[in-house]
């Protein structure tokens, strides 16, 4: 394949794209809250407890952690599912008000790097350079840039050998690669 040449791709933004991008920091909003949710749990109980409670933990740590949940799970469930359903809402409406315009998506790429526009002629020029990780899988490549974004190329956008060439050129930058497709990409 010639390096010099402009691979071109279109495609149109789904609700399933949204979710796969949006899933890591929902999982790492919920684990944030879990673990707050757990410092104020025992946090009112080490509050409320009484001189009793601290010698149970002091004897049988289990069994006061099992205590303190007893006590306070269905606060800590309501909470969890509560801001997991405002964290997913909150996706779902930012996506079906996002214009149709902005969901068709263009990509440009060459051995330089790579142009993302909406039907908008909004444009985002990434240059392969400013790459720092590469994330592969069989519907996406994510790239992490060296600013701290990350910017999505949605493979159904390109045909499998154009795939090939463009992830090439995004590891050819040198930077460390995942890759969670299976046998879709490979080590520069």
């Amino acid at each position: 394949m010639s390096e010099e040449r402009t691979i071109r791709g279109e495609t149109v933004m789904r609700w399933e794209d949204q979710a796969r991008y949006a899933l890591r920091p929902i999982l790492r909003a919920m684990v944030i809250f879990t673990g707050a949710m757990s410092a104020v749990l025992l946090l009112v109980w080490s509050i409320n407890s009484t001189d009793d409670d601290w010698l149970l933990l002091r004897h049988a740590p289990l069994s006061a952690l099992v205590l303190v949940a007893g006590g306070g799970w269905p606060f800590f469930a309501s909470g969890f599912v509560l801001v997991l359903a405002l964290l997913i809402v909150t996706r779902l409406w930012s996506f079906y008000h996002l214009p149709d315009v902005n969901r068709r998506l263009s990509y440009e790429a060459t051995q330089h790097g790579i142009v993302t526009r909406d039907s908008a002629d909004f444009a985002l020029s990434v240059p392969w350079s400013s790459v720092v990780e590469v994330r592969n899988s069989n519907h996406m490549m994510r790239v992490r840039l060296a600013a701290g974004g990350w910017r999505t190329v949605l493979w159904r956008a390109f045909a499998p050998e154009d795939r090939d060439q463009v992830l090439s050129w995004a590891m050819r930058a040198g930077k460390p690669t995942i890759s969670l497709a299976s046998g879709a990409a490979r080590e520069p």
